[in-house]
């Protein structure tokens, strides 16, 4: 397990391009369809032409700070939506792109790995994705949630180059 954190922190180190997988083996994808501030950060299914599928909007930087930034459009980073308003950060707050206020992750293995945690250092919280209801939509959202303990498998996510 140390061997696993310590290479994907150097991986997130070197601001890397990485693809973020969820429980579902779905990507996270930052830019909608519309690459604009405010745009929620979603997961899409791994399939050729599904809806809103754009390889460089689930393709992140990690910097060195561990925020996540888009590879389409740099100037956009994962948000807490409140970061839009005045409000600070809230638990059960869908995540934006933003140019402002990005939320700086940690990243904490889940169990021996790969899986990994992305907890905001800031609040605790952790990036969650949800299970898709309709099965004919391919988007889910993508939230901050409180931490669960014992770890829940939604807010398990693999990083994988690029």
């Amino acid at each position: 397990m140390v061997n696993f954190l310590h290479n994907i922190t150097a991986l997130a180190g070197i601001a890397t391009l990485v693809n973020i997988v969820d429980f579902k083996e779905q990507l996270l994808n930052l830019n909608g369809a519309n690459w604009v501030v405010g745009t929620p950060v979603i997961s899409y299914r791994r399939t050729a032409g599904a809806e809103n599928q754009d390889a460089s909007g689930s393709q992140f930087f990690f910097d060195s700070t561990f925020t996540i930034q888009s590879l389409a459009n740099p100037a956009l980073f994962v948000s807490y939506g409140t970061a839009l308003t005045e409000a600070g950060p809230v638990v059960n707050s869908q995540t934006v792109g933003s140019t402002s206020k990005a939320i700086v992750f940690k990243m904490q293995t889940v169990e021996s790995g790969p899986a990994v945690n992305l907890i905001d250092t800031a609040t605790g919280n952790a990036l969650t994705s949800w299970a898709t209801a309709d099965a004919g939509n391919s988007g889910a959202p993508v939230t901050m949630e409180a931490l669960s303990m014992p770890l829940s498998f939604t807010q398990s996510f693999n990083i994988t180059g690029v």
